[in-house]
């Protein structure tokens, strides 16, 4: 994962990444070096080295954790209503 952040060069990737769209997902990645912090992303962001950052920690998240927190995230929403 940090080779892919160094290959695709966080550091330099503009702030908002969305595409020209008006519904979608908001994606954001921060990376914290010892010195600074980068936020990037945005409305279906449109970066390829973007995409290909956050598919490799997608995959790094077990499925069920992963379930559990879209589960607990919607048990929010709708307790918030």
């Amino acid at each position: 994962l940090e080779e892919m952040i160094r290959a695709n060069k966080v550091q330099r990737m503009k702030e908002d990444l969305s595409s020209p769209s008006e519904d979608g997902t908001f994606w954001y990645l921060t990376v914290n070096w010892k010195d600074e912090s980068k936020t990037v992303g945005g409305l279906n962001p449109i970066d390829s080295g973007f995409s290909q950052i956050a598919a490799e920690i997608q995959e790094l998240i077990p499925e069920e954790a992963f379930l559990n927190w879209r589960e607990e995230v919607q048990e929010y929403i709708e307790n918030q209503e």
